[in-house]
């Protein structure tokens, strides 16, 4: 962009663009140091080196910095030069060799003297890329040329190896049941006898590849809670007076990239005292068993005149008692059925207004919370179905048939349901079924699987015979707008929904008819609707949805 990026040793990072006088940076996030050595970067990103403040990797569309330091894996915190190679990996030159980040997998590789290098410590500004991609740096031993092709992305993980095992015990002598320092290579479990107060374990991380590279961690399943990260690939890990029980050990190795591989498992069995072993505990429980034997035998004794008054008197609470449990068992059945009764409808089982109330006053707070929270934004939406001609199925068929239609709709209707909605009978042939949507298509959907379930199978009733019937829908949600969640409340929108059935009605049946705000709600078209209002004739407020051929109309 024709900027110039400047880099002080005292004063930080500056920015000069075009004729503007230049700005010094200091980006939120890990902010900036104030001693800058090395500049890299492209539209994208820039990558800052410091002295003795690691990598700074600052986002140019948001601002934002971000710092890398030897605890993430840098070999150094002094960062004298940054070149890229064709896989867009960074090389840095610092003080303590050459460091290699991947910025796509987060991957430090690391090379030192072991490596090939002539230099441990470079100079500042002295590095090339050449146009076969080869990389030179400058240090104090003189020029290194390195090929980055010829260092994988990512490296093979070290090998964890136990190497030999010490176990000293209380006598003196060493050894885990002749367990050797040859087999404990190849072991995966070993068994300490209880008198050994004190082992060793031998362990190391193999690379051939990279051997001062490679890293080892460990950990012992019960006694760590995390991973010990020793300094050295090679080092004896030590426990003493271990307690009973089961102990895991796991050891991993990490390759020149620092990526752990798969984990070496020792299981260490440690058996307990004799006097913690089962036969210990069953002992001591004969023992205990023996003495409350003894001990019944002689309070027996002292009571065996008095036992049958004692027996008579404990028969008679036993009666008693049985006979309270039975009682209340009769009073606790009784409620229940009786709390049932008073929140079902009795002829088609599903709930009736008392229960649509209180689910309401559970439902209706905890939805408006969550709206004005600005959570994830369901309403609650009233479905008021139905049945069409339903005086004519009385006349023409008589009232035990319409029973059975009414039971058989029901059913249809539950099917629909799913856990966290309610179906009522709102009265007569009219079912009222409440469903928690996010989205106005949804109810559409849901408005036309109601229809169908009624329309598209006929009713089957007890004689044999098979009804065919249809039902009528209209719909509202509460609250209407979720931009004006306080306007009215969830009767009106039951009366809303009311309308929307009679609208449906009027357009022929077998229909379904909704009302829905619209993308940019006014509060006073909002206010006038839940007052009456006739939707069609209100502005793009309110949208009328319907599945009716011709546009339905509203009665005032």
């Amino acid at each position: 962009d024709g900027s110039l990026w400047i880099g002080t040793n005292e004063a930080g990072l500056w920015h000069l663009a075009g004729q503007r006088a230049a700005t010094r940076l200091d980006p939120p996030g890990a902010g900036m140091h104030k001693s800058v050595w090395a500049i890299h970067g492209d539209a994208r990103t820039l990558w800052i080196g410091t002295f003795s403040a690691g990598l700074y990797r600052i986002d140019r569309r948001s601002g934002v910095s971000s710092r890398i330091t030897e605890q993430d894996g840098l070999s150094n915190n002094v960062v004298y030069r940054i070149l890229e190679d064709g896989q867009g990996r960074l090389w840095l030159s610092t003080n303590n060799g050459i460091s290699i980040y991947d910025p796509a997998t987060a991957i430090h590789q690391k090379l030192g003297r072991r490596d090939g290098l002539h230099n441990q410590e470079f100079n500042s500004s002295a590095s090339f890329v050449d146009r076969q991609g080869q990389l030179y740096f400058g240090g104090t031993q003189g020029l290194d040329v390195l090929a980055p092709l010829q260092l994988p992305r990512r490296s093979s993980p070290a090998r964890p190896v136990l190497t030999g095992l010490h176990v000293l015990s209380g006598d003196g002598r060493s050894g885990a049941r002749g367990l050797s320092n040859g087999d404990i290579v190849y072991s995966d479990r070993i068994a300490l006898p209880r008198e050994d107060t004190v082992f060793t374990l031998d362990m190391t991380a193999v690379d051939f590849l990279a051997p001062a590279a490679a890293q080892l961690r460990y950990r012992v399943q019960g006694l760590h809670e995390g991973w010990i990260y020793p300094h050295q690939a090679r080092v004896e890990f030590s426990l003493n007076h271990l307690p009973a029980g089961h102990y895991l050990l796991e050891v991993q190795a990490a390759g020149r990239d620092g990526q752990f591989g798969a984990s070496r498992r020792l299981h260490i069995d440690v058996p307990p005292p004799l006097w913690r072993h089962p036969l210990a505990y069953a002992a001591y429980l004969l023992l205990v068993a023996l003495a409350a034997w003894l001990l019944v035998r002689r309070v027996r004794a002292t009571m065996r005149r008095e036992r049958e008054q004692i027996e008579l008197l404990n028969h008679t609470v036993a009666e008693r008692t049985a006979q309270l449990r039975s009682a209340n068992q009769q009073l606790l059945q009784s409620n229940a059925q009786l709390e049932i009764a008073t929140r079902t409808d009795p002829l088609t089982r599903v709930s009736n207004r008392r229960e649509l109330q209180d689910w309401l006053a559970r439902e209706c707070p905890h939805l408006l919370a969550l709206i004005e929270a600005g959570q994830p934004q369901e309403r609650l939406f009233f479905f008021m179905a139905d049945i069409d001609d339903f005086k004519r199925v009385n006349d023409s068929y008589g009232h035990q048939t319409g029973d059975e239609l009414l039971v058989a709709c029901a059913a249809r209707l539950r099917l629909l349901c799913r856990d966290r909605d309610l179906l009522v009978r709102w009265g007569g042939e009219e079912f009222l079924l409440v469903a928690r949507l996010a989205q106005d298509e949804d109810a559409a959907r849901l408005a036309e699987r109601m229809r169908a379930s009624i329309a598209d199978l006929p009713m089957p009733l007890d004689n044999g015979a098979a009804l065919e019937t249809t039902c009528s829908i209209g719909f509202a949600a509460w609250p209407l707008s979720t931009q004006w969640p306080a306007l009215g409340d969830w009767e009106q929108s039951i009366a809303l929904a009311d309308r929307c059935l009679y609208a449906a009605k009027h357009a022929g049946k077998n229909a379904w008819v909704g009302v829905v705000a619209g993308p940019h709600p006014d509060r006073q078209v909002i206010l006038s609707l839940l007052s009456g209002a006739d939707p069609l004739q209100l502005d793009a407020s309110v949208r009328c949805v319907h599945s009716t051929a011709v546009p339905p109309r509203f009665a005032r």
